[in-house]
C-alpha cells in the first residue's frame, strides 16, 4: 500500500507537486515522502495530520510552496522546513498561532504568507521582521489588533497586504506609511470610517484598495 502511494504521488506531475487530501490519510504515510526527492510543492487538506508533517518534510530540499489546511496544524515544528528554496507558505485555516510560528524568521526566502482565519495577534509582526523578501501578507480573519500593530512598520517590502475582518482601527493606519511598495491593501470589515481617509494619501504605489463593509 506506501509502494502505491509512493508511485501515485511520483506521477503527478512528474512528481513535483504532492497532495495528500481526505480523511483517509494517516500519518504513516508521510514516511514515504523521502522516496520523493523532486517534489517542490506540498499540498495537505482536509485530514487529521497535525504538525508531525513539518518533520517529515525535512528532507524536501526543492521546496517552493506548502500549503496547509487542516485544525491540528499550529505552526509548531517550522524549522524542519529547508529555507532554501520555499517562497510560499499557507497555513489558513489552521489553528497557527504566534508562539508557534516564532521559527518562521528563519525561512528568509519567503514572498508569501497566508494565515487567514488562524489563531496569530499583532504578535506575529514581530516575527517576520526578518524576511526581508516578503512581498504578499494575508491576515484575514485573524486576531490582529491596534496593540503591538507598530511593527508592521518594518515589513518595508510588502506589496500586497490583506487586514480584511482584523480588529484595528484607524489610529493604527499612520503605521502603513513605512511601506513604500504596497500596491494593494484590503481592510473590508474593519471599523475604519471617514476620518481615517487621509492616511492613504501616504501610500503613493498604492493601485488597489478595498474598504468594503465598513462605516466609510
Amino acid at each position: 500500500e506506501a509502494q502505491e502511494l509512493v508511485n501515485s504521488i511520483q506521477f503527478i506531475n512528474g512528481g513535483r507537486r504532492i497532495i495528500l487530501s481526505g480523511p483517509l490519510v494517516e500519518a504513516s504515510w508521510l514516511s514515504n515522502l523521502d522516496k520523493v526527492k523532486t517534489f517542490a510543492i506540498f499540498i495537505l487538506a482536509d485530514t487529521s495530520l497535525g504538525d508531525e508533517v513539518f518533520q517529515s518534510l525535512a528532507p524536501a530540499k526543492n521546496l517552493e510552496i506548502v500549503i496547509l489546511d487542516s485544525r491540528k496544524v499550529t505552526g509548531k515544528g517550522l524549522e524542519h522546513l529547508s529555507p532554501d528554496k520555499l517562497r510560499r507558505l499557507v497555513l489558513s485555516g489552521t489553528a497557527a498561532n504566534d508562539d508557534a510560528l516564532k521559527e518562521i524568521r528563519h525561512i528568509p526566502r519567503l514572498q508569501e504568507i497566508e494565515l487567514d482565519a488562524t489563531n496569530v495577534t499583532s504578535r506575529v509582526f514581530q516575527h517576520l521582521e526578518s524576511l526581508k523578501q516578503l512581498k504578499i501578507l494575508s491576515l484575514a480573519g485573524t486576531q490582529v489588533t491596534d496593540t503591538g500593530f507598530a511593527a508592521i512598520g518594518k515589513l518595508t517590502s510588502l506589496e500586497a497586504l490583506n487586514l480584511k475582518r482584523t480588529k484595528i482601527h484607524g489610529q493604527s493606519l499612520s503605521q502603513l506609511a513605512s511601506l513604500t511598495k504596497l500596491k494593494t491593501l484590503d481592510l473590508g470589515d474593519t471599523q475604519l470610517d471617514d476620518s481615517d481617509l487621509s492616511a492613504f494619501g501616504k501610500l503613493t504605489q498604492l493601485e488597489s484598495l478595498s474598504l468594503e463593509n465598513t462605516p466609510i
